[in-house]
């Protein structure tokens, strides 16, 4: 098993954990669960959990920035894969 096959493995088993902590257990934000005040990132986890059930009209309400850490994480995945650095020409 090479490096980029490695990633590509890791990265789905970290997408079905984050899935199946996000959409079976409806997990909520740990600084919200414990003190009650939301922290800089709250709106992060509601958008994640509503991309992963498809409904991104209320991802983008929650926190318009999981878009911006989707399109770096799919970077991040594709150069291994294509093993060209997708910033530099």
């Amino acid at each position: 098993m090479n490096w980029s096959r490695k990633r590509r493995v890791t990265v789905l088993t970290a997408a079905g954990v984050l899935w199946f902590i996000f959409y079976l257990l409806d997990y909520q934000c740990p600084s919200q669960y414990f003190f009650g005040i939301p922290c800089l990132g709250c709106g992060m986890t509601t958008a994640a959990k509503n991309i992963l059930r498809g409904e991104f009209s209320q991802a983008w309400q929650a926190n318009p920035g999981i878009y911006f850490w989707l399109a770096a994480g799919a970077v991040w995945v594709a150069y291994p894969v294509t093993g060209q650095n997708p910033v530099r020409k």
